[in-house]
């Protein structure tokens, strides 16, 4: 087993694969949660609290955070052994990118 296939494995236990032709992607479909983003809700759906990496952050920062986040495509491209997104902030995409390497231990 090769190195990128040890790293494809460990990004599809966060992951979702998806093939097509010559291509070949893993979805990362949670992007507020690797973003570290956690929020608590009420039964109706609304936001109780959230925390940003167990920070407290507003509720109206975490819905605005989440609805951003959820906007995005994130994936790892097994072709090129690249992560790319869309319709991210730069800032974003480099904290989730940070936070898949620490969750797989690897470089990608």
């Amino acid at each position: 087993m090769n190195k990128e296939t040890k790293i494809e494995e460990k990004l599809l236990q966060i992951g979702n694969e998806w093939k097509k032709g010559t291509m070949h992607r893993i979805y990362f479909s949670n992007l507020p949660k690797l973003y570290g983003l956690n929020i608590q809700r009420h039964k109706t759906g609304n936001i109780k609290s959230a925390t940003l990496n167990e920070e407290k952050i507003s509720n109206n920062k975490a819905t605005k955070l989440e609805i951003a986040l959820n906007s995005g495509k994130m994936w790892y491209n097994v072709n090129t052994g690249k992560i790319n997104s869309k319709d991210l902030s730069e800032k974003q995409q480099e904290i989730i990118i940070s936070n898949i390497k620490k969750l797989i231990g690897d470089k990608i």
